[in-house]
């Protein structure tokens, strides 16, 4: 089974002018962005906004993205739903349209217990296996957004340790967590950092950083090629270099500072900005992002394409 190694930038999901999904407009983002030097995307993710799509909308967009992108490099699908059975019936044609990499946020609203938790991964994994054992489960965990449960390193331990998933997109901010769920892992269980300050706090300690296989940044969708940069100084302990990205990086995700709201309009602007053919309101009923931010935007990456001479940053 081949490990997943390097950036996967969680592309938004594009909307027409009827708020509907655009397509063409995202399949040429998406071609667009693979050019770039990173190892492949992240589909209806949270900078993907999934929670505001119906799930008839969620499959005409993958079963078109996936006949249409012909990429050798790989696509995580998204396939969570807060009703089990929903996120089943999404693996499964996800897996029908060529799907090899799933991964699943936790059920949302009602708490969940440690049980539940083990059976929504448990019932996702079964559905996947009637199809292809091959095909690699990501557990998503980001304790940052609302949620309903707490996913304890423990819970993935046991998740993995049982062949249930094959990884984790883990968006944390304590090292500890990381920490605790890779020392309880073999080598084959893949880890995909999922914030900048985890990358940063686990270069610090030095050890840790050689079990990170790649990371999910919402960054990478505007500064690929940055990231790609970044993660590699850090895994390769190259001080000098990731000393002299970090604070590039450090500045653009500063622009969201003020909520994680912000985040879709402010990705989308970017990259509309950067010359992508494509309209960038986040869907209702996220924050639309004022004329200042968006010059703090515009300036920011003005500042990193100096920096590196190349519009692809």
């Amino acid at each position: 089974m081949r490990k997943l190694k390097g950036i996967y930038a969680p592309i938004p999901t594009f909307l027409d002018q009827n708020n509907k999904i655009d397509l063409n407009g995202n399949i040429a983002a998406c071609k667009k962005l693979l050019e770039s030097d990173i190892a492949g995307l992240y589909i209806f993710g949270t900078t993907g906004e999934f929670a505001y799509f119906s799930i008839e909308e969620r499959k005409f967009y993958i079963e078109n993205l996936l006949y249409q992108l012909d990429t050798s490099k790989e696509l995580i699908i998204c396939i969570h739903h807060w009703n089990t059975n929903k996120a089943m019936e999404l693996a499964e044609h996800a897996i029908k349209n060529g799907a090899k990499y799933l991964a699943a946020v936790l059920p949302l609203y009602y708490s969940v217990s440690e049980k539940g938790i083990y059976n929504y991964y448990k019932s996702i994994r079964a559905k996947i296996n009637e199809f292809d054992d091959s095909i690699q489960l990501f557990l998503y965990n980001i304790p940052l957004l609302p949620s309903t449960a707490n996913i304890t390193p423990q819970i993935i331990s046991n998740l993995a340790n049982e062949g249930i998933i094959n990884g984790i997109k883990d968006s944390v901010i304590e090292l500890e967590h990381a920490k605790n769920v890779l020392e309880n892992v073999d080598n084959s269980f893949c880890f995909l950092c999922g914030t900048e300050p985890l990358l940063l706090y686990a270069f610090r300690e030095g050890n840790i950083i050689k079990r990170f296989d790649g990371g999910v940044f919402s960054g990478a969708d505007v500064l690929p090629n940055t990231y790609v940069k970044l993660f590699n100084a850090a895994v390769n302990l190259d001080f000098e270099n990731f000393y002299r990205i970090w604070p590039l990086v450090d500045e653009f995700i500063s622009l969201w500072d003020e909520g994680i709201f912000m985040l879709p309009h402010i990705i989308k602007y970017a990259m509309k900005y950067q010359k992508y053919q494509i309209n960038d309101l986040p869907c209702n009923p996220l924050d639309i992002i004022s004329d200042n931010k968006k010059k703090e935007v515009e300036k920011v990456i003005v500042k990193i394409m100096e920096f590196f001479g190349d519009f692809l940053i």
